[in-house]
């Protein structure tokens, strides 16, 4: 079974601020696994500073074709549902401005500088505090062929097939934008969502059946209008823009 984000009491994500990485996926994709924060970054020195940093156990750095390096951090039980902790201090990159959310919290910052769209999500503006949150519900799919299957392209993959079904077809075996269709099982699918059905904006990556995929929007990202996938069994990332 597959599950899709969606808004439940107007309540609908949670970048309160409890890791200084930013965004942060409050439920549990793995019996060990409570939180997701992932965050990217560039350029050699703030790598450089970065990597002085004392790093958590479970943190996993991972680098796209682009040189973008991202990082994923995975927290237990015990982590998520301890206090909250104080963010430590930016590092002193001249060429930076100190992150907004240090001051008013992820999520308000996050509102400050989000499209209408995205700004549709809450169901108020959220309190200008580092511990305000804002909660993920989850939705089984009604139906997902392509539940627990690994998704891969059968024209690129590189591990024996998965029976993984892409979510469109053309009429007549016919390549062009007049024969594009989608399938009635993949029309009411969300596109925020753990596991299943992938909807790349570009190639598909091959990943475990244990893996989010998630648009700009949800969390304040900068994927060019495109989104990503982040594969939280083997660690592996990916973006596109749209």
């Amino acid at each position: 079974m597959t599950y899709a984000a969606a808004d439940v009491g107007g309540r609908q994500f949670d970048t309160s601020g409890k890791t200084p990485a930013g965004w942060h996926h409050p439920h549990e994709p793995h019996p060990s696994f409570s939180r997701l924060t992932i965050a990217s970054a560039t350029g050699r020195k703030f790598g450089e500073m970065v990597q002085a940093h004392p790093s958590h156990l479970r943190l996993s750095r991972m680098t796209v074709i682009l040189d973008y390096e991202y990082a994923a951090l995975l927290l237990t039980k015990h982590e998520y549902e301890g206090t909250f902790a104080t963010p430590p201090a930016p590092l002193p990159l001249a060429t930076a401005d100190r992150p907004r959310w240090l001051d008013v919290g992820g999520a308000s910052a996050f509102f400050e500088v989000a499209a209408p769209y995205a700004k549709k999500m809450f169901a108020s503006p959220p309190r200008a505090d580092l511990t305000e949150t804002r909660a993920i519900a989850l939705q089984p799919r009604a139906s997902d062929p392509n539940a627990g299957k690994s998704p891969q392209d059968e024209h690129t993959r590189q591990n024996p097939p998965s029976g993984y079904q892409i979510y469109y077809y053309y009429v007549g075996g016919v390549r062009s934008r007049d024969n594009f269709r989608l399938h009635d099982w993949g029309k009411e699918h969300a596109h925020n969502h753990l596991g299943g059905t992938m909807r790349p904006c570009q190639a598909v990556p091959e990943m475990s059946p244990f893996y989010v995929e998630f648009e700009e929007y949800f969390g304040g990202y900068n994927f060019a209008g495109g989104n990503a996938q982040l594969d939280f069994k083997d660690i592996k990332f990916d973006w596109a823009c749209g």
